[in-house]
Parts: structure tokens; sequence; C-alpha cells
């Protein structure tokens, strides 16, 4: 119970001390900043070859994340296409007439879900904690990714392809994505790397992936804040 109170006070004193501060430095304001959402347009199809772009020789870059899949070329500062990494199948109204039903497609990926709390429960994605393991859904999301940027994917991709991957990716599910990537595309060369290295420039480091977390102790004890 001590241990609690001293470090109640402490935390007080630092709350009051603060407080001084603010007070007797009156041209000390706090900002206000508003978080707005980010509006979704869908993605169009973009001119090929782009700007910079030599068919057959300028590297693809994906960066394929959990959360948002960024694509574009090598030569190309900025990535072209950044969506949700997920897809939805929406569910066929027995309601609507044919004509109806068939406008609505059957498969929507990234920025073509609009309304993404409406088909929460219908989202699909290919990785299972970090991990691609779901192949039949990455194939769908890199039909996407290639006809948005205006490669014809149909034939082949006669392009390399440079794709980030997590931390400590097993083999196998590497294995697998270069099956995909090799059997289905044909592309003529694919490298792996981690992006956290990658937005440095580097080719070596120390890589955590996940969330870390600190905990303030005092005397062996745990401070919840």
């Amino acid at each position: 119970v001590l241990l609690i109170t001293f470090a109640l006070k402490t935390r007080l004193n630092s709350f009051q001390q603060a407080f001084a501060v603010l007070y007797e430095n009156p041209s000390i304001t706090m900002s206000l900043f508003a978080i707005q959402d980010l509006k979704v347009r869908p993605d169009i199809v973009h001119e090929y070859p782009g700007p910079g772009v030599t068919p057959g020789a300028t590297a693809i870059v994906i960066d394929n994340g959990s959360y948002h899949c960024r694509a574009g070329w090598a030569s190309q500062e900025e990535p072209l296409l950044c969506f949700k990494n997920v897809l939805a199948k929406p569910r066929k109204d027995r309601n609507k007439k044919d004509a109806e039903a068939a406008a609505v497609p059957t498969v929507q990926i990234g920025n073509d879900i609009v309304n993404i709390e409406a088909v929460r429960f219908q989202l699909r994605t290919q990785f299972d904690r970090n991990v691609v393991t779901h192949l039949h859904v990455q194939e769908q999301i890199l039909d996407y990714l290639f006809e948005r940027m205006g490669v014809d994917a149909d034939g082949s991709v006669p392009h390399p392809v440079l794709l980030t991957e997590c931390v400590t990716n097993p083999n196998y599910s590497r294995m697998l994505m270069a099956e995909l990537m090799f059997e289905c595309y044909g592309i003529p060369g694919l490298s792996y790397g981690v992006d956290s290295l990658f937005s440095y420039g580097l080719n070596s480091g120390v890589g955590i992936p996940g969330l870390s977390y600190g905990v303030d102790s005092l005397f062996s004890y745990g401070l919840n804040s």
C-alpha cells in the first residue's frame, strides 16, 4: 500500500509540475488536430508503359502488407497503387432480378470496396498471422494489382518483381509464393526482402515484428496507467 501511495504521489507531482509550467507560460498552447477518414476511390487502370518504365526491364515493387498493399515501378519514387489488402465476395441477393444481380461484381478487391463496414463479415485475406497461406486469395489480389498497373497478366508479366515478406517468413510459404509468381505469371525474376529494412535502404538489420510494450515498474511492481 505504501508503494502504491508513493507511486500515485509521484505521478501527481509530475502532473502538477506540468500544469505549473503551462500556467507560468501562457504562450504555450495545445494544438488539437482533427483526424479525417481517408476517402476510398476506386483505382484506375494506369497507362502502360508509364514514365521511366522500360518493358521487360523495370522491376515491379510490391509491398505485400497484411493491412495495406502498395505497388509501383522501381524507377518511380511513389507507388502507383495503395489499397487495403483484402477482397470481399458479396452474397447474391435473391430479391434482385438477374440483370441487377449481374451488375454487382462477384469479387471486390481493395479500393473497389467502397463501404468496407457493410461487407466486413465477407472479407477474405491471404494472411494468417502475417504469413501468406491462402494462395487463391493472393492470386486474385495479384490479378487486380497487375491489371490496375496496366500490365496484361493473362499471358505473362515480363518484369522482375521485388516482393516484401514478413520477418522470419517460413521457407514453405516462400516456396508457394514463388511457385505462384513463376507458374501463373511467368515473371523473369523474383526477389524477397523485409520492408522495414528496404525503407532505409538497408539489407542487414534487426526487425521487430508486431508491437512492443513498455511497462513502468517501481521496486519490482508494475505501475498501471
